[in-house]
């Protein structure tokens, strides 16, 4: 790596006017970001991702508006220094009630549930907020990373999608050489001070189980013979989720691409069956997700690969803020609980600007 640089406030305004693409990431616990720029290539299939390298955004649903992007670096990513300016003290949690919208969404989830066409569906909605003529891309980034240093804290650019930052708990797919690891995490409930909870309704167990199930099963068809550890409860900023790690050996990894098409998108973003519930959710929702609860990280054959889920996300354009936030549905979902949920997951970035 290159000796650690200072980015100012007028750095990625400026890259951003050019439409010079980059990407700026920050793994969990690490100290210093790292910054890529480079070229754009778009794909149409997770497969083709096989032997690639580079830094991967992909959308919850590949299409030719939202194709599968991979930044490819120009020379050495360098380290960053980045330092925020101000603090922003942790605002409580908003509670609205929910929209007209959400209500009908929910309405329709719940009865496809009861009907038994679906045993899971993730409902996700979108929230806009003026940008504000003082908004600054390198300073809400810097508050990220210093707010969430057990997340994965990201930003990128590129002509076709726009400016997306995010701080994101969740792991698709992370390793090196033979060993490979990923999670399922699902079940949400906030946090009461700094105490992890102890206990978790039958819902989220519930809601966590069908990830867990998925992943263990398709790790088996794949070929794959797992270890497991948990479930066991996490903090990701003010809220706490249930987790389970996989870990994995993988002998031949030239062919991730393949493998990342049977992992996304993972019933804690989708739902089950996979294929059904995601074209349901594009019948249903009422809204385009795009890149949000698609994937994005840096993915190498020949080194370290760490691939995240786009969550507690948000697109940046010249007026506008879109946050963006979901929950995981079963027949016990009660309206008010997942509004609630959303609320508190949305409340991740609306502490950092």
């Amino acid at each position: 790596m290159a000796d650690n640089i200072q980015l100012n406030s007028t750095d990625l305004d400026s890259l951003i006017r050019r439409n010079l693409p980059f990407a700026i990431y920050r793994l969990p616990g690490q100290t210093h970001p790292t910054m890529i720029v480079g070229e754009v290539t778009q794909y149409e299939d997770l497969a083709e991702l096989d032997h690639k390298s580079g830094f991967v955004i992909a959308p919850f649903h590949i299409s030719k508006q939202h194709p599968v992007i991979c930044i490819t670096p120009h020379g050495v990513p360098v380290k960053l220094e980045i330092t925020a300016s101000e603090s922003l003290s942790p605002r409580e949690p908003q509670h609205n009630a929910p929209t007209t919208a959400y209500c009908k969404c929910f309405g329709e989830f719940k009865t496809a549930l009861c009907e038994g066409d679906f045993s899971k569906l993730v409902l996700s909605r979108r929230m806009e907020r003026a940008k504000g003529g003082e908004f600054s891309l390198t300073e809400v980034y810097a508050r990220a990373c210093r707010q969430y240093p057990n997340s994965y804290v990201f930003v990128y650019y590129t002509p076709s999608t726009g400016v997306w930052l995010g701080c994101t708990p969740e792991i698709l797919l992370s390793g090196r050489g033979q060993e490979w690891y990923t999670v399922a995490l699902a079940g949400t409930q906030p946090l009461t001070g700094d105490t992890l909870p102890t206990e978790w309704s039958e819902k989220n167990h519930e809601e966590q189980g069908y990830v867990s199930s998925y992943i263990r099963d398709l790790l088996h068809k794949e070929g794959y013979t797992s270890t497991e550890k948990g479930p066991y409860t996490v903090r990701a900023g003010a809220l706490a989720h249930l987790k389970t790690e996989f870990h994995f050996r993988m002998t031949d990894n030239r062919h991730l691409g393949k493998l990342l098409r049977q992992l996304h998108p993972t019933p804690a973003v989708c739902g089950l069956p996979k294929a059904e519930a995601q074209q349901f959710i594009l019948d249903h929702e009422g809204y385009d997700r795009a890149y949000y609860s698609g994937f994005v990280g840096m993915l190498s054959a020949d080194d370290s690969t760490h691939l995240y889920v786009n969550l507690r996300c948000m697109n940046i354009d010249e007026e506008q803020l879109h946050l963006y936030a979901g929950g995981g549905l079963v027949t016990s979902s009660e309206m008010e609980d997942e509004w609630r949920e959303t609320e508190n997951k949305m409340q991740t970035l609306l502490n950092i600007i």
